[in-house]
């Protein structure tokens, strides 16, 4: 973390921004319990042990929900622009046919209804992790697929898989 305080005018934030992030990366290692240069800065991790989204309970070291909210916010943008972007998932051939053929023919009133290529699209990138084709998915392999999905990805698989089956 210590590096990551060093070097944030090089993750290109504006300085008005470096000084809201700053303050709260020292305040890591009050809420560690460790100096800032034991603190690994990896974006899993760090959502691991802070979650994402509502927040039920503040973890001890907070003065209060809004503190703990802002300091999340700030630290673990700055820990994922850290870790550079994420890589790309990347379809099967197949997959990027029938992707491609969803995106030219799906919209308000055509073949496929709107943003059905984007559902198809999160089906593909699973299934060619899985090196599975379009016709190569089965009843069973549909929920093992999706449960370690969240949020969006979830939910685009979920409608990936409907149109699928229209």
């Amino acid at each position: 973390m210590q590096d990551l305080l060093d070097n944030l005018e090089a993750l290109g934030y504006s300085a008005k921004t470096i000084e809201q992030i700053r303050p709260r990366i020292k305040e890591c290692a009050r809420i560690y319990g460790t100096p800032l240069k034991n603190i690994p800065v990896d974006p899993s991790k760090f959502e691991e042990m802070w979650g994402r989204g509502r927040v039920g309970a503040i973890a001890n070291g907070f003065k209060s929900h809004k503190h703990f909210i802002e300091w999340r916010k700030r630290v673990g943008g700055a820990v994922s622009k850290a870790a550079g972007p994420k890589p790309q998932k990347v379809l099967s051939s197949q997959w990027k046919l029938l992707s491609d053929f969803a995106r030219e023919e799906g919209g308000v009133g055509r073949l496929l209804g709107p943003h059905r290529s984007a559902g198809i699209e999160t089906v593909g990138e699973v299934a060619s992790a899985d090196g599975l084709t379009p016709a190569d998915l089965t009843a069973d392999w549909v929920t093992p697929a999706a449960a370690p999905l969240r949020g969006k990805a979830r939910r685009s698989f979920k409608l990936g898989i409907t149109a699928l089956n229209d």
